[in-house]
């Protein structure tokens, strides 16, 4: 659709796009700023591309000298090691969800139940 508008028209579109995008990513980091957690966004070789302030404190990592080391060159708990080798975290999360709040069929009925997204 955008190849068969005037160029005109194709770069404002473009210019809109982009506009949104940064809002969303300003939303994104104002939100994970604020969280009480610390968030680290990596990428797909598992090195740091953004922290938040908790974070920076509670790993003892400064984004602006840390950004784009491996985190497990500065995060060096053997478990941490260990489970970032593992590589596929989604056995481990969908595990621990399972756990922490099963499936109505699977629930004690007596028990609470937690879901923390």
């Amino acid at each position: 659709v955008e190849a068969s508008l005037p160029p005109d028209q194709q770069r404002l579109l473009r210019q809109a796009r982009q506009r949104d995008l940064r809002l969303a990513l300003e939303r994104f980091v104002s939100a994970a700023e604020a969280l009480p957690e610390g968030v680290v966004v990596l990428d797909r070789r598992d090195r740091i591309q953004w922290a938040n302030p908790r974070a920076e404190v509670h790993l003892g990592i400064d984004l602006a000298r840390d950004g784009n080391t491996p985190i497990i060159n500065l995060v060096r708990q053997p478990a941490f090691v260990q489970y970032m080798s593992d590589g596929d975290f989604r056995e481990q999360y969908f595990a621990a969800k399972r756990r922490n709040f099963p499936p109505d069929n699977e629930r004690d009925p007596g028990a609470t139940y937690v879901f923390r997204v």
